[in-house]
């Protein structure tokens, strides 16, 4: 979700910084021999670029790690469904931020 549209949201910054159309295929479909980037890593360059603040990088951080929570521990932790529930509007929160920097930068 966030990592698809903050994927974007580098390739547009890049284009407008550059005033070019190319686009890093590494960020959209990258190939079984190109090194993995991760969720934490695209949150970390949109950091670096300018593409996102400080405090919706500390929202990703956050949010990524109760996903990871829920997905990974949800029958031997404490989770349960009102946690999962106020995540999913955690996360709904977040995706409409990205959705505003993608509408920002494509709009430039």
């Amino acid at each position: 979700m966030a990592d698809a549209g903050l994927r974007i949201a580098l390739i547009l910054k890049s284009q407008l910084d550059s005033h070019s159309n190319a686009i890093d295929d590494s960020l959209l479909s990258p190939r079984d021999s190109d090194p993995k980037v991760t969720e934490r890593m695209i949150y970390a360059r949109c950091l670096q670029a300018g593409v996102i603040d400080q405090s919706l990088f500390d929202a990703l951080s956050v949010a990524y790690d109760k996903r990871n929570k829920c997905i990974h521990r949800y029958l031997l932790s404490d989770i349960d469904y009102d946690y999962a529930t106020n995540l999913v509007f955690e996360l709904a929160g977040i995706r409409d931020r990205i959705n505003a920097i993608v509408e920002s930068l494509e709009n430039k």
